[in-house]
């Protein structure tokens, strides 16, 4: 039986403030703002998400780029081109992006004129760089390459390409040859020999899901010379994420240089421990609906073969990840508020402001500006909301699949079948409203917020049965967008057949206003308000967790109560975790924390046993609820009229603690009342902190009965009473 907290006692009780007055300044960080002074919670265990610390001296170089002869190797039939016939010139691109192919690095096939890497995919325009961003094969094989991720003894001709710059996701040094814990382009070849064509990109793959992304052209006028919205669903969507936002709205999705138009999509990707390697391919065709897309295999290892059936049918592809040469990777722009070489979740500072009714939670650490997510869960109504995350057709297609992704569907994740389990969380906690947080392009930071209601049937359905409820979503270019207010104006029409159904409002709200009132009232601006302040550089750190509760930046929101959808009455619980971008892998940093390490707070009231501590990894087929402790927290609110009591109120006559007239009550129960009884109850005094009660009414003349002892039971009653105020 796990004990649910109501909040955290310990932190509350050494408190110096206290319930909020007054409104916050959203700029992630709780200076100058309300908030309790000590966290809610605290982090106990070290990240294994990088720890942020101050940048190290750094030089860069491409020198060595030439010499790699190692990385990804592919064969791929040349029937699976579309329009491709013998003599024609087939022509690449490619580059590297994160795991949720929403940030393309400064590792493109053709090079970049500067190592700032591309950014935001689908506002990538290649035509107005400099130089072509892509290759042509001009070779032709004496026979058919071997398939092995090395260059070897293959009849390969030149190399089309040789890295210009240094790589933004990071530098390999391991050396085994199907790990890699970063990523690089050293070089590009390819040929073809009539029946297949052979590429081979020398360098890394970094083990966390990162993508090589290839687009091949068949070297006519048919295709995609900018990306639609509207190709095939394949990498849970990851195309599409390159492609229009919104259909139809031109400008919008990535543009290849003038000329290449995409005909053939492929993508590999590797990740878990053990390695695992997974391949899709796609027609990219001129008439985007007209084209199909497979998962064409993947698994255990470090080779795949093209499923039978599959678009890729046929093709070999190979991984060898021992490269340790090549180019450097960039030397990133020092940590501050904007930019972050870490991810980690420190802590949870609270207040509540009842005349504003809002929420303001500042999750104290860091996000790395690679596009790692912070996902929150709010559960706002008893008996209420998903105890296990729905997937597609119940859920929203919020951030291109992420929340999707949390969910339950039938996906392979490794090589043993398939989870068709969404992410559960603790008994007792269902999930009445989701939010993702992501920054990345750390020389261009972007920062995006997404958010949805999570009900519990699933999404509201219109006359067509698809959603009524919008998913929310308001950012843009970091320097620019805080704090973010989602302000609008976007607001999709939701009487059609649209699944993907987009709000730059708070959406649940958004819903209410638009399609459950009638007239419908405008859209409000400002219920949710965020920033993230990244400049952290304390903190839990890769083995340590002793500095956790004294970081006070991070990333800070208040959210109106009613678009969350609180009752006024049940306990308002939250959960939160460190992510990577596509929702794929959980880090080991959670709000409740897990089990191990040494509590920065007594285990009494951290209520978190201690055994070994892991990574969460693979969502789907989680059950928090097998993890000792809880993996959430109770956000301490005042609910309802607890009943007159002046208890709390103990403001000093500035004389000794033991002067009979020492507590001066002046009619108001305020910080200076707090503060005044935490310092006599660290001291022991048993004249002020000794207040363990008979149970019978606050007011009663006998209510407080010292039993002689200093105690928790001391310093909760306190707080208790504290919290209800004085009439």
């Amino acid at each position: 039986m796990k004990n649910v907290i109501r909040f955290s006692a310990a932190a509350v009780l050494v408190a110096s403030a206290g319930q909020a007055m007054g409104q916050a300044t959203i700029d992630g960080s709780t200076a100058g703002d309300p908030y309790l002074a000590m966290p809610i919670w605290v982090q106990n265990q070290p990240t294994s998400f990088g720890d942020a610390v101050a940048g190290a001296p750094c030089t860069e170089d491409v020198s060595d780029a030439g010499n790699v002869t190692t990385g990804i190797e592919f064969s791929i039939p040349l029937a699976t081109i579309p329009g491709y016939s013998a003599g024609q010139s087939i022509r690449i691109a490619g580059f590297l992006t994160s795991g949720g192919h929403d940030n393309i690095s400064s590792q493109v096939i053709g090079g970049l004129p500067t190592p700032e890497g591309v950014g935001e995919p689908r506002s990538a325009d290649f035509s107005s760089i400099a130089g072509d961003q892509f290759v042509t094969v001009s070779h032709t094989a004496s026979g058919a390459a071997t398939i092995d991720g090395a260059l070897g003894a293959d009849d390969y001709g030149m190399s089309l390409f040789t890295q210009t710059q240094p790589t933004t996701f990071g530098d390999n040094d391991d050396t085994s040859a199907d790990r890699a814990n970063g990523s690089e382009i050293d070089g590009v070849y390819a040929a073809q020999d009539g029946t297949n064509l052979y590429i081979l990109v020398t360098g890394n793959l970094n083990t966390n899901f990162s993508k090589l992304n290839l687009f091949i052209d068949s070297g006519t006028a048919s295709g995609q010379n900018q990306l639609s919205g509207e190709n095939p669903d394949v990498d849970f969507n990851g195309l599409n994420r390159h492609g229009e936002a919104e259909v139809g709205v031109s400008g919008d999705g990535l543009i290849f240089d003038a000329g290449f138009t995409s005909d053939l999509f492929v993508t590999f990707t590797t990740g878990n421990d053990p390695t695992e390697v997974y391949a899709n391919f796609a027609e990219t065709l001129t008439v985007a609906t007209d084209g199909s897309g497979d998962f064409i295999g993947g698994g255990a290892g470090t080779t795949i073969s093209g499923g039978a059936g599959t678009l890729g049918e046929g093709a070999e592809i190979a991984l060898d990840n021992s490269n340790i040469g090549g180019v450097t990777a960039v030397c990133p722009p020092e940590v501050g508020p904007d930019f972050s070489n870490g991810s980690e979740l420190n802590g949870l500072w609270s207040f509540y402001d009842s005349d504003a009714n809002t929420i303001c939670l500042v999750f104290s650490g860091n996000l790395q500006t690679v596009g790692n997510q912070l996902n929150i869960f709010f559960d706002v109504e008893a008996g209420e909301g998903q105890n296990q995350v729905f997937g597609d057709g119940f859920n929203l297609n919020s951030d291109f699949g992420s929340l999707l992704r949390l969910g339950d569907g039938n996906v392979p994740n490794d090589a043993t079948g398939v989870f068709t389990n969404g992410l559960t969380f603790d008994a007792g906690f269902d999930a009445d409203y989701w939010m993702s947080v992501k920054t990345f392009d750390e020389f261009n930071p972007q920062i995006f917020i997404n958010a949805a209601p999570l009900r519990t049937n699933g999404f509201i359905p219109n006359s067509n049965f698809f959603p009524l409820d919008y998913g929310g979503f308001s950012g843009g270019t970091k320097a620019d967008a805080e704090p973010i207010d989602f302000d609008g104006p976007r607001l999709d029409d939701q009487t059609g057949f649209v699944l993907d159904l987009f709000t730059e409002f708070a959406p649940r709200t958004a819903t209410t206003n638009t399609f459950e009132t009638d007239p419908a009232i405008p859209p409000v601006a400002g219920l949710i308000q965020a920033a993230l302040d990244n400049s952290n550089t304390g903190g839990v750190t890769d083995s340590d967790v002793s500095d956790a509760a004294n970081v006070t930046t991070g990333f800070e929101i208040c959210i109106d109560l009613d678009e969350l959808g609180w009752d006024g009455e049940s306990d308002l619980k939250v959960t939160a975790f460190i992510s990577n971008t596509d929702n794929s892998f959980i880090s080991n940093q959670i709000v409740g924390g897990l089990p191990d390490g040494e509590p920065p707070m007594p285990a009494l009231v951290r209520g978190i046993a201690q055994i070994p501590a892991d990574q969460l990894g693979e969502p789907r087929g989680l059950d928090l609820g097998d993890i000792e402790g809880d993996q959430f927290v109770v956000i301490p609110l005042e609910i309802g009229d607890t009943g007159p009591t002046c208890v709390p109120d103990i403001t000093t006559d500035g004389a000794n603690p033991g002067d009979a007239d020492y507590l001066v009550p002046d009619g108001a129960v305020t910080v200076s009342d707090l503060s005044t009884f935490v310092e006599q109850w660290l001291a022991a005094n048993l004249s002020v902190a000794d207040i363990t009660t008979d149970g019978a009414n606050p007011g009663d003349a006998d209510y407080l009965v010292p039993d002689s002892a200093v105690t928790v039971s001391d310093l909760s009653t306190f707080v208790e009473l504290w919290l209800a105020g004085c009439p």
